[in-house]
C-alpha cells in the first residue's frame, strides 16, 4: 500500500485500487501495517490557524488490504499536532504539547500515554516541521526560525529514543519545510517561504552519508505573495533520483547523487515508453516502497497503473 496526495491506494498487480482519502497529513507504516492520519481543528484559533491538528487517528491495514479502526488520541485542551511518524508500534508526534515538542505514544497499549522526548538545547524553546523514520533512525526537522537544525534518534531501543546527532539545515528565507523524505543515500526537504521576489518552493538535497552535509537547494517556482501555498507537489525517491510530482503539470526528477558535481541544472521532467515504444508525459508519479515499481498517472489512462523503473526516462523540458 502506498500513500499520494491525501489518498491511501492498495496495489493488485500491476493496477492501481484506492482505499480511502485519509487527507495530507498521514503517515503509512508498512512494516507493521498501521496509519497514521492527523485531523481535528484545535479550539486554541492560533493552532489552528498554523494547520495544525487535534488528534491522531490510527487505523491497521487488514488482511484484505482495508482500514480498521485501532487507536484515537486526544491532545489535551491548549495542545497539537503538527507531524507523525510511525516506528515499530510506537507513534513519534511533535508540535505544540505543554512543555514538549516531541514524544510518542506506544500503540501496544490499550489506552497510549504521551511520553516526551528529550531535545537538544539548539532546539528547546522551537518546534519540528517534520517527523521522517528511516530504518532504525528518526529524523526531526526543526521549524522555520534560524538556525534550523536537523535532530537524529536512534532507536535501536525505541522506547528510548537517543539524539545521536545534531546537524544545521540550510536556511531558507522565511521557509518551512512541507515534506521530508529519507532515500537510500539522501534526505530531501520541500520548502516553502517568502521573500522579496515573493512566494517560493524548493526542495534541498543533503548527503546521509557524508554527515547530512548539504549537496544543494533548487528552487522549484515562484510567483506572488498572494499565493504562498504554491503548486501541490510530492516528493519521493527511487534511488538517487528524486521525484518531484507536480512539478510542471507533471512530474520532475532530481540526479541526486551528481548534486555534489555542482550540477545546478533544474529537473528534467518525467516521460514512459508504451508498449509501442511511444513517449508518454508522466502526469502524477510515486515510487513504491520496497520496490522497483513506480505508480505513475497519464492522460491516455483514467487512472493510476504500475510500471517497472526502467520504462521511465527523464527528459530536458
Amino acid at each position: 500500500m502506498f500513500l499520494h496526495r491525501g489518498s491511501i491506494y492498495r496495489v493488485d498487480g500491476s493496477t492501481v485500487v484506492p482505499v480511502a482519502d485519509v487527507g495530507q497529513m498521514a503517515y503509512l507504516d508498512n512494516h507493521v501495517g498501521i496509519l497514521a492520519a492527523i485531523c481535528g481543528i484545535p479550539a486554541d484559533p492560533n493552532l489552528a490557524d498554523a494547520g495544525l491538528g487535534a488528534s491522531v487517528r490510527v487505523q491497521k491495514i487488514d488482511s484484505g488490504g482495508g482500514l480498521t479502526p485501532f487507536h484515537h488520541i486526544f491532545l489535551p485542551e491548549g495542545q497539537a499536532v503538527g507531524s507523525a511518524a510511525i516506528s515499530k508500534n510506537l507513534l513519534f508526534v511533535t508540535g505544540h504539547l505543554g512543555e514538549h515538542v516531541l514524544g510518542f505514544f506506544d500503540l501496544n497499549d490499550s489506552r497510549p500515554q504521551f511520553n516526551p522526548v528529550e531535545v537538544p538545547d539548539k532546539v528547546k524553546d522551537k518546534a519540528f516541521d517534520e517527523l521522517v523514520i528511516d530504518g532504525d533512525i528518526l529524523l526531526a526537522i526543526d521549524d522555520l526560525i534560524m538556525p534550523k537544525w536537523l535532530v537524529v534518534y536512534d532507536l535501536s531501543d525505541p522506547a528510548k529514543p537517543a539524539t545521536s546527532g545534531v546537524f544545521e539545515l540550510m536556511e531558507g528565507i522565511n521557509a518551512s519545510v512541507d515534506r521530508a523524505v529519507a532515500g537510500p543515500d539522501h534526505l530531501a526537504l520541500l520548502c516553502k517561504g517568502f521573500h522579496q521576489a515573493g512566494a517560493y518552493q524548493s526542495v534541498q538535497i543533503y548527503d546521509k552519508n557524508d554527515a547530512f552535509r548539504p549537496l544543494d537547494e533548487i528552487e522549484l517556482w515562484q510567483g506572488s505573495l498572494d499565493n504562498l501555498k504554491g503548486p501541490d507537489i510530492e516528493i519521493s525517491f527511487d534511488n538517487s533520483r528524486l521525484l518531484i510530482a507536480g512539478y510542471k503539470s507533471g512530474v520532475g526528477v532530481l540526479e541526486c547523487a551528481r548534486r555534489a558535481a555542482k550540477e545546478l541544472q533544474k529537473p528534467k521532467m518525467l516521460w514512459l515508453t508504451d508498449d509501442d515504444g511511444n513517449p508518454v508525459f508522466v502526469r502524477d508519479a510515486v515510487c513504491l516502497p520496497f520496490s522497483e515499481s513506480i505508480a505513475v498517472w497519464t492522460d491516455e489512462k483514467s487512472g493510476p497503473f504500475i510500471v517497472n523503473r526502467q520504462k521511465l526516462a527523464a527528459r530536458s523540458s
